[in-house]
Protein backbone atom coordinates (compact mmCIF):
# COMPACT_ATOMS: atom_id res chain seq x y z
CA UNK A 1 0.00 0.00 0.00
CA UNK A 2 2.69 2.49 1.00
CA UNK A 3 4.66 1.98 -2.24
CA UNK A 4 1.45 2.36 -4.23
CA UNK A 5 0.73 5.72 -2.60
CA UNK A 6 4.30 6.91 -3.19
CA UNK A 7 4.01 5.92 -6.85
CA UNK A 8 0.65 7.67 -7.28
CA UNK A 9 1.92 10.85 -5.59
CA UNK A 10 5.12 10.79 -7.64
CA UNK A 11 3.01 10.55 -10.79
CA UNK A 12 0.90 13.49 -9.67
CA UNK A 13 3.96 15.61 -8.93
CA UNK A 14 5.71 14.74 -12.20
CA UNK A 15 2.62 14.93 -14.44
CA UNK A 16 0.61 17.77 -12.99
CA UNK A 17 2.99 19.96 -11.07
CA UNK A 18 5.68 20.21 -13.71
CA UNK A 19 8.67 22.05 -12.37
CA UNK A 20 11.46 22.94 -14.83
CA UNK A 21 14.06 20.19 -14.94
CA UNK A 22 11.91 17.75 -12.96
CA UNK A 23 11.71 14.38 -14.65
CA UNK A 24 12.16 10.69 -14.02
CA UNK A 25 11.92 8.99 -10.67
CA UNK A 26 12.09 10.94 -7.45
CA UNK A 27 14.02 9.52 -4.50
CA UNK A 28 11.27 8.17 -2.20
CA UNK A 29 13.21 9.34 0.87
CA UNK A 30 14.57 12.56 -0.66
CA UNK A 31 13.33 15.86 0.69
CA UNK A 32 10.76 17.26 -1.72
CA UNK A 33 10.96 20.56 0.14
CA UNK A 34 14.75 20.93 0.39
CA UNK A 35 15.14 19.86 -3.24
CA UNK A 36 12.55 22.53 -4.17
CA UNK A 37 10.21 20.02 -5.76
CA UNK A 38 7.45 21.30 -3.45
CA UNK A 39 7.01 24.74 -1.99
CA UNK A 40 4.20 25.72 0.38
CA UNK A 41 1.71 25.99 -2.48
CA UNK A 42 2.87 22.62 -3.80
CA UNK A 43 2.22 21.01 -0.42
CA UNK A 44 -1.33 22.40 -0.55
CA UNK A 45 -1.78 21.02 -4.08
CA UNK A 46 -0.59 17.57 -2.99
CA UNK A 47 -2.85 17.70 0.08
CA UNK A 48 -5.83 18.59 -2.11
CA UNK A 49 -4.98 15.74 -4.47
CA UNK A 50 -4.74 13.31 -1.54
CA UNK A 51 -8.13 14.43 -0.24
CA UNK A 52 -9.75 13.91 -3.62
CA UNK A 53 -8.00 10.70 -4.59
CA UNK A 54 -7.96 8.88 -1.24
CA UNK A 55 -11.15 10.44 0.13
CA UNK A 56 -9.40 11.64 3.28
CA UNK A 57 -9.47 14.95 5.10
CA UNK A 58 -6.18 16.76 5.66
CA UNK A 59 -6.40 19.07 8.64
CA UNK A 60 -4.38 22.30 8.33
CA UNK A 61 -2.27 21.28 11.35
CA UNK A 62 -1.20 18.18 9.38
CA UNK A 63 0.42 20.29 6.62
CA UNK A 64 3.89 19.86 8.12
CA UNK A 65 7.20 18.45 6.93
CA UNK A 66 6.71 15.33 9.08
CA UNK A 67 3.87 14.41 6.71
CA UNK A 68 4.95 15.98 3.39
CA UNK A 69 8.78 15.97 3.38
CA UNK A 70 9.21 12.95 1.10
CA UNK A 71 7.18 10.51 -0.96
CA UNK A 72 7.55 7.88 1.77
CA UNK A 73 6.40 10.33 4.46
CA UNK A 74 3.37 11.24 2.35
CA UNK A 75 2.63 7.54 1.84
CA UNK A 76 2.90 6.90 5.60
CA UNK A 77 0.59 9.84 6.29
CA UNK A 78 -2.03 8.50 3.87
CA UNK A 79 -1.72 5.01 5.38
CA UNK A 80 -2.35 6.46 8.86
CA UNK A 81 -5.36 8.44 7.61
CA UNK A 82 -6.81 5.35 5.92
CA UNK A 83 -6.31 3.32 9.10
CA UNK A 84 -8.36 5.72 11.22
CA UNK A 85 -11.32 4.08 12.97
CA UNK A 86 -14.44 3.90 10.84
CA UNK A 87 -12.51 4.37 7.57
CA UNK A 88 -12.74 1.93 4.70
CA UNK A 89 -9.08 1.59 3.66
CA UNK A 90 -10.16 0.53 0.17
CA UNK A 91 -12.26 3.67 -0.39
CA UNK A 92 -10.28 5.49 -3.07
CA UNK A 93 -11.17 7.00 -6.38
CA UNK A 94 -10.37 4.78 -9.33
CA UNK A 95 -8.53 7.49 -11.23
CA UNK A 96 -6.03 10.04 -9.94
Amino acid sequence: MTNDVATVVQGFILDRMGRPGLRGDLDPDGSLIDEQVLDSLGVLEVASFLEQHYLIEVDPVELVADNFESLNKIAGFVARKLAEPGRDPDAVRSTP
